[in-house]
C-alpha cells in the first residue's frame, strides 16, 4: 500500500522548481526516502518542470501550471507530473537522444529526459487534463 506524501499544484514559472524542491526534500525525507533517491527524484522533477515552463508557458501564458503528486509506498516510489498542454512523445525523445553520439547532436535536446529514464521507469500520455507523466522507482 502507498501514501500521498505530496501533492500540489503551482504555475509554471522557473519560481516553482525552487517551490517543489523544497517541498519534495520535506516530504520524501518524512517518508524515510534515502538521500541518493531524494536527490535523482529531485533532479528528476526539476527536469519536468523546467520542460513545462519552455515547451508549455510560451502557449498557455498564464494557464500553464504544473501539478506534482508523489506517493510512497513499501517498495516503490511513485511521481507523477501533469499539465495542461498538449505534451510531446517522452519514449520517442529518449530514443533519439540515446541515438546521439556526438556532444553537438546533444544540443538538440532531450539530454534531460534520457537522464530521467536511467534513474525512473518513465511513462507518458494523455490525460483528460493535458499531459502526464509517471516516474516509477523501486525503494
Amino acid at each position: 500500500m502507498s501514501t500521498t506524501w505530496l501533492e500540489v499544484r503551482l504555475g509554471a514559472g522557473l519560481a516553482a522548481v525552487r517551490v517543489v524542491n523544497d517541498l519534495l526534500d520535506v516530504a520524501l525525507r518524512a517518508a524515510f526516502v534515502d538521500e541518493l533517491t531524494r536527490h535523482d527524484t529531485t533532479l528528476a522533477v526539476a527536469e519536468l518542470v523546467t520542460n513545462v515552463v519552455e515547451h508549455e508557458r510560451p502557449t498557455l501564458g498564464d494557464r500553464a501550471e504544473v501539478s506534482i503528486r508523489v506517493d510512497v509506498g513499501d517498495a516503490e516510489l511513485v511521481v507523477t507530473v501533469t499539465s495542461p498542454g498538449a505534451g510531446y512523445d517522452v519514449e520517442r525523445h529518449i530514443a533519439e537522444a540515446r541515438e546521439r553520439t556526438t556532444l553537438e547532436e546533444s544540443t538538440e535536446g532531450g539530454m534531460g529526459l534520457l537522464i530521467l529514464a536511467s534513474l525512473f521507469d518513465v511513462k507518458a500520455g494523455k490525460v483528460p487534463s493535458g499531459h502526464q507523466i509517471l516516474l516509477r522507482r523501486a525503494l
